[in-house]
């Protein structure tokens, strides 16, 4: 799909070894983090996968989001994208009360 301009997202990206090889051998656009590593991956550890990752010229993208902590620790990782219930889809009218909203 690469060769014809298709974008791909590898799924499911872990620290393990099967990982690696997947993406020593596939080229891609995106890198979308397993949910287990996405909520339970330590901050130093997260951050030093994603810019591996960004150094193979992959976007991160990280699913499952479900609070504010969780939020914040994959923007300091440096993660590219966010998906998941507690992100608000995009539209044309970007009027979101954030007044209610504790600092993390």
């Amino acid at each position: 799909m690469a060769r014809l301009g298709i974008p791909v997202c590898l799924n499911g990206v872990d620290t393990d070894d099967a990982s690696e090889r997947v993406l020593a051998s596939v080229p891609g656009a995106f890198a979308r983090l397993s949910r287990t590593l996405v909520q339970s991956l330590d901050p130093e550890p997260l951050a030093e996968l994603v810019q591996r990752l960004r150094e193979r010229g992959l976007a991160v993208i990280a699913g499952g989001v479900d609070a504010p902590e969780t939020i914040a620790r994959l923007c300091c990782a440096g993660v590219d994208l966010l998906q998941g219930p507690f992100v608000q889809p995009p539209s044309a009218v970007m009027d979101y009360d954030f007044s209610g909203v504790d600092a993390v």
